[in-house]
C-alpha cells in the first residue's frame, strides 16, 4: 500500500507511553520507494555484465558456442564499451560462421573505451580473419576455422554465492499536501472519513520511514526466501487528527535469477541469484496495520505471486493480487467497506543497452467486493521511467490513468435510483533522487491526482478533488 507522505512538526497527541510502544512495535520500518540511485545502478549493470561474461567463457571453453554467444550478447548489453567481451563475442561468432556478425562484433571492440585485455594487435589478427572468412566463406561442410580465445583469466567465485544480508533504511521528508483528508489515498472511491472526502485546508507534514529486509536463503536448489518489515510515523503541523501510524511485514519466496540481482513482485522485491535468466517467480504474503491520530483504522492482509519473462529487450511481468481490507469504523451493511480486492496485471520493462534507465508499461484490472455502495470493478493503465541524468542524479517519473464501475445503484449516494457511480483518477508524479555519498540520498518528490465522478450530492460534486503534494527529505542506507 502506498502512504502519503501527511504529517509534520508537531508529535501525535499521544501519551509518552503510548508513543514509545508505538515506535517500538514498528522498529524496522521503511522508506517508501527511494528508488535505485545512478551510482548503485552502474555498479548493478557492472555486476551483471561480469556475471554473464563468466559464464560465457567457461561455456566458449566446453565448446558450447551457441549459450556463450547468448551469455556474451548479454555482457555487451549490460556494458557495451567492454572490449573484452566484444572480442569474445566476435570470436564466438567465428566459431558459429556468422562472419559478418563477428566483424561487426570485433571492430566495435577496437573502438570500445575499455581496451581489450588481449590488446589491439590480437584483436586486429582476429578481425583480419573475420574479414578473409566473410569475402571468401569457405565451402559447405568445411571445418570451421581454427580460433583461439582471447587471453583472460576467470574467477570462478561467482557472486552470487556471496551470503546474503541484513539491509535497511531511514528517511526524514517534509513537506506540503493540499487536501491532506484524503488518506490513504490509494483507495480509489472509499474515502475514510464518511461519505464524501472531507474538504481540508492544505497542510505541512513531516514524515519518519524505516526500512529493514534480508534474505535468510539465497539460491537454495533455485529458492530465495526474502523478508521485510516496514513503518512510518507522520505528524501535521495543525491537523494532528490526520497523523498515520504504518506498519506492514512481508515474505517472499523467489525462484530462478536475475542479471540484476532481484526480482519484483506486488508487494515489493526480493533478493535472488545475480545470473543471467530467462524466466523467474515469486510468491508472497504480508500483513499491514494503519493507525488514524493513534487508534485503528485499517488493517490489511495480502497475497501476490508474479511470472516474470527476460529477453533481450526487457522483462515481461504477469501479477495476481489478493487484499482483504478491514475497516475499524466500517458502516452498516449498505455502506461497508471492508471486503477483498483481486487485481491482475501486465506490464513490460523495456532497456537499451548503455543506457542504465527504464521504462515500464502495464495495466491492471481487478474487482473489490464491498459493501453495495462500494463494489466495484476497476481499470487502470500507467507508465513509469527512470533517467538518469548524471553521475549523481536520477529522475523517476510515473502517470496513470483509472476508473472504477461500481457494481449498484447504491453507489450513486446523491440518486439512489440513478446510474451506479464511476470515476475516473488521474496521478502523475515525480522523484529527483541525487547522491550525496555512499549512504546519503537527497529526495525531491511532487505528486498530483485528480478524480472526477458522476455523482452528485445535493447538486454538488462533493466526490470530486485535486491533491498535490510536494515534499523533500534525506535518506540513509544501513547494513
Amino acid at each position: 500500500m502506498a502512504i502519503p507522505g501527511n504529517a509534520l512538526l508537531r508529535a501525535p497527541r499521544l501519551s509518552g507511553r503510548r508513543r514509545l510502544l508505538t515506535l517500538l512495535l514498528l522498529l524496522g520500518a521503511a522508506i517508501s520507494a527511494v528508488p535505485v540511485t545512478p551510482a548503485a545502478a552502474a555498479r548493478r549493470s557492472t555486476a551483471a555484465a561480469e556475471v554473464a561474461f563468466t559464464h560465457g567463457v567457461l561455456a566458449f571453453e566446453a565448446g558450447d558456442y551457441a549459450q556463450a554467444a547468448a551469455l556474451f550478447e548479454e555482457a555487451v548489453r549490460w556494458n557495451p564499451q567492454d572490449g573484452t567481451a566484444l572480442h569474445w563475442l566476435g570470436d564466438t561468432y567465428l566459431e558459429l560462421g556468422r562472419y559478418g556478425e563477428a566483424v561487426a562484433q570485433l571492430a566495435a571492440s577496437l573502438r570500445a573505451r575499455q581496451p581489450a585485455l588481449a590488446g589491439k594487435d590480437g584483436v586486429k589478427a582476429d578481425l583480419d580473419l573475420a574479414r578473409r572468412l566473410q569475402a571468401h566463406l569457405p565451402a559447405a561442410g568445411s571445418p570451421p576455422p581454427e580460433v583461439t580465445a582471447p587471453s583472460v583469466e576467470v574467477d570462478v567465485d561467482l557472486p552470487w554465492r556471496q551470503p546474503s544480508r541484513v539491509e535497511g533504511r531511514i528517511g526524514l521528508e517534509v513537506g506540503r499536501d493540499s487536501n491532506p483528508g484524503l488518506l490513504p489515498d490509494d483507495i480509489a472511491g472509499i474515502p475514510p472519513f464518511g461519505i464524501n472526502p472531507p474538504r481540508r485546508a492544505a497542510d505541512s507534514f513531516s514524515t519518519l520511514d524505516l526500512r529493514v529486509a534480508g534474505t535468510p536463503w539465497l539460491d537454495r536448489g533455485g529458492w530465495s526466501l526474502g523478508l521485510s518489515l516496514d513503518a512510518s510515523q507522520s505528524v501535521h503541523q495543525d491537523q494532528q487528527s490526520l497523523d498515520l501510524t504504518y506498519g506492514r511485514g512481508v515474505v517472499s519466496l523467489a525462484r530462478g535469477s536475475d542479471p540484476l540481482g532481484f526480482v519484483a513482485g506486488p508487494l515489493g522485491t526480493v533478493q535472488v541469484p545475480q545470473r543471467p535468466g530467462r524466466f523467474s517467480a515469486v510468491v508472497q504474503a504480508g500483513g499491514a496495520v494503519l493507525l488514524l491520530d493513534g487508534d485503528g483504522f485499517l488493517s490489511t492482509a495480502e497475497g501476490a505471486g508474479s511470472l516474470l519473462f527476460s529477453g533481450r529487450t526487457g522483462t515481461t511481468r504477469l501479477d495476481l493480487a489478493v487484499r482483504d481490507r478491514r475497516f475499524e469504523r466500517d458502516g452498516f451493511a449498505l455502506l461497508r467497506r471492508s471486503g477483498t480486492e483481486i487485481a491482475l496485471g501486465a506490464s513490460r520493462t523495456f532497456r537499451s543497452p548503455g543506457w542504465d534507465g527504464s521504462l515500464r508499461l502495464g495495466v491492471n484490472a481487478g474487482q473489490r467486493d464491498a459493501g453495495r455502495a462500494f463494489a466495484a470493478s476497476f481499470g487502470e493503465a500507467f507508465a513509469e521511467v527512470s533517467a538518469p541524468l548524471g553521475e549523481r542524479w536520477t529522475l523517476f517519473l510515473a502517470a496513470a490513468r483509472r476508473e472504477d464501475r461500481f457494481a449498484y445503484s447504491a453507489s450513486n449516494l446523491g440518486n439512489p435510483a440513478g446510474d451506479p457511480r464511476r470515476d475516473q483518477t488521474w496521478r502523475l508524479s515525480g522523484v529527483s533522487v541525487w547522491t550525496l555519498s555512499e549512504r546519503l540520498r537527497w529526495t525531491l518528490r511532487a505528486s498530483w491526482a485528480e478524480r472526477s465522478s458522476n455523482v452528485t450530492i445535493s447538486s454538488r460534486d462533493l466526490l470530486d478533488y485535486r491533491r498535490t503534494v510536494v515534499a523533500t527529505g534525506l535518506v540513509w542506507f544501513f547494513g
